[in-house]
């Protein structure tokens, strides 16, 4: 499976930056851009992932992230504002998309 997912407002009016077929509207997902060589696949996972407790937003520092066959790569940028526990809520929301991907 390959996952591109960006924020809106920075790529959204460049067009060609993803090959892959763009995945009609996610739940929680609005201001995001997401691409799959497997829509119907992803629906489930960032749904349920972008649900209560949500990591996964432009107020959190979350600008994007992409799923290969070697690697998921996530992009956060916060700022100065990061502590430990910051670091872990990223950690553990990561983790569980992972797992739900694997």
């Amino acid at each position: 499976m390959r996952l591109e997912v960006r924020l809106e407002r920075l790529f959204g009016c460049i067009p060609g930056l993803s090959s892959l077929p763009k995945v009609p509207a996610v739940p929680y997902w609005d201001y995001y851009e997401i691409h799959s060589n497997q829509p119907d696949a992803v629906l489930k996972p960032l749904s349920e992932a972008g649900g209560k407790n949500n990591i996964f937003t432009e107020a959190m520092g979350f600008f994007g992230m992409s799923l290969d066959k070697k690697s998921f790569k996530f992009t956060f940028h916060k700022g100065s504002s990061i502590n430990t526990g910051y670091v872990k809520s990223i950690l553990e929301a990561a983790s569980r998309l992972a797992v739900a991907f694997s």
